[in-house]
């Protein structure tokens, strides 16, 4: 909630998943509220990510690359482990789920633990050699998470074709990164 924003009721089990897998599954993001270019999303976010660690001139001079790539660990480390956390404590309200549910949130718990793997590597970022292992680490988080949306799909009980159509979602993500 922020201040001055009109107080509704909390959204259900069912909508916080939904908008999570809606925010996983988005390549590309708008923000309305800003006139600025739209920035990747999902899996391009990673794929992006990744791409930028590996070029020898994107962390050479200055901070302010640096201060993203730590901003990136922590997002994706607190953000996957504290989404785990929340899908935990639905074991009770979601019943019949219970071993996707778990599913999911090991496979979330496995991107954070990539991210904090890769903070241990940050300090180290003048290597190609560390860049490289960096980027790795960023691809198998991005996996991680792919795998976590398809589980997610079916903890919302997709059909079939809608979980192939996510599928697709997250595979466009390499030809929007390559253009």
């Amino acid at each position: 909630m922020a201040i001055a924003e009109e107080a509704s009721d909390p959204l259900s089990a069912k909508e916080v998943l939904e908008n999570a897998l809606m925010l996983m599954t988005q390549n590309k993001v708008a923000y309305v509220w800003s006139n600025g270019p739209t920035n990747y999303g999902g899996q391009a976010a990673y794929l992006t990510w990744a791409k930028a660690v590996e070029n020898d001139n994107y962390f050479a001079g200055g901070t302010d690359n640096m201060s993203c790539q730590i901003d990136a660990e922590t997002m994706v480390g607190e953000g996957r482990l504290h989404a785990a956390i929340y899908i935990e404590s639905l074991l009770d309200e979601i019943p019949g789920q219970a071993q996707l549910l778990q599913k999911c949130a090991g496979l979330l718990k496995a991107a954070a633990a990539c991210a904090q793997e890769i903070a241990t590597l940050h300090s180290q970022f003048s290597t190609k050699e560390n860049r490289i292992k960096i980027a790795a680490l960023i691809r198998k988080a991005a996996d991680y998470e792919k795998q976590a949306c398809l589980v997610l799909a079916k903890i919302l009980d997709k059909t079939p074709s809608q979980i192939n159509e996510i599928e697709q979602q997250l595979n466009e993500a390499a030809a929007i990164v390559a253009n």
